[in-house]
């Protein structure tokens, strides 16, 4: 269920309950999203939408799609992503009562620091042409 609130399209928010050494693969969106740490922590690494094609995502018609097959353990530079690299990303470390923004086609990876970690997470789409702006 969408709920239309001046112009921006919000998602009902998801209660989230991880352990520590969760990861969430790398991947993208169709919606701009925020994260609120609760209790606990969490780590998250993005990569600007001008760069989501060197994380190599998936095309619309793959199963996997909005999914990326870069992997930010395992940087290779000589692999089939040499344009990937961690150092381009953009790292957010969260604690309890921190939130992070990002807009839709950024591609992010999260990874849980601390054990009981407890989240809310929401998808809104506050830029309509972005959102529908297709990938490579």
């Amino acid at each position: 269920m969408l709920l239309d609130v001046r112009g921006f399209i919000l998602t009902p928010m998801t209660l989230r309950g991880q352990h520590l050494g969760a990861v969430t693969a790398l991947h993208y969106d169709d919606s701009d999203t925020a994260l609120l740490v609760l209790d606990g922590a969490k780590e998250v690494m993005l990569w600007p939408d001008r760069l989501l094609e060197a994380t190599g995502p998936y095309p619309r018609e793959h199963f996997m799609y909005r999914r990326c097959l870069a992997d930010p353990d395992h940087e290779d530079a000589t692999g089939p992503l040499p344009a990937f690299r961690n150092a381009d990303a953009v790292v957010a470390r969260l604690g309890p009562g921190d939130a992070l923004f990002w807009p839709s086609k950024w591609a992010h990876g999260v990874r849980t620091r601390a054990e009981g970690t407890v989240s809310l997470g929401w998808r809104m789409v506050l830029d309509a042409e972005r959102a529908r702006r297709p990938v490579a």
